[in-house]
């Protein structure tokens, strides 16, 4: 992808995050978003969170009809340094946000995703019923 397509498409994540959290204010409820920062350069752990993460809120949304929102932003990207500064990210993180709330999964993400899936699948679960 070029340039102009990364800038394109970080415009319409930011509109859609912002149409969707005034959606569900105005209906009073807080959106759940997930984000996942990631680097171009990515280990196997890596992807596994990010395939692992993906996976269980698709079966949260089905299972709790409910919808969230996943996004795997590459930290590398220039369009994506906004965001980056905006929640002081230098690495890969994942973060559950809710509001003002935001809760940090990260360390956990990196024991649970390659070989303990479902204690991730768990962990997510109970962060978002929490948060």
């Amino acid at each position: 992808m070029n340039r102009a397509t990364h800038f394109i498409l970080s415009i319409f994540i930011v509109l859609g995050t912002l149409a969707s959290c005034n959606s569900n204010k105005a209906q009073g409820e807080e959106s759940i978003e997930v984000l996942y920062f990631h680097f171009t350069q990515r280990c196997s752990t890596c992807f596994a969170i990010e395939t692992e993460t993906s996976k269980d809120l698709e079966n949260l949304q089905e299972k709790e009809n409910k919808e969230y929102s996943f996004q795997s932003i590459n930290i590398d990207d220039t369009d994506t340094k906004e965001l980056v500064k905006a929640y002081n990210i230098e690495g890969q993180t994942l973060l559950i946000i809710k509001g003002d709330k935001i809760v940090n999964l990260t360390d956990l993400a990196f024991e649970y995703a390659d070989y303990h899936p479902d204690k991730l699948a768990k962990l997510i679960e109970k962060t978002i019923n929490e948060i």
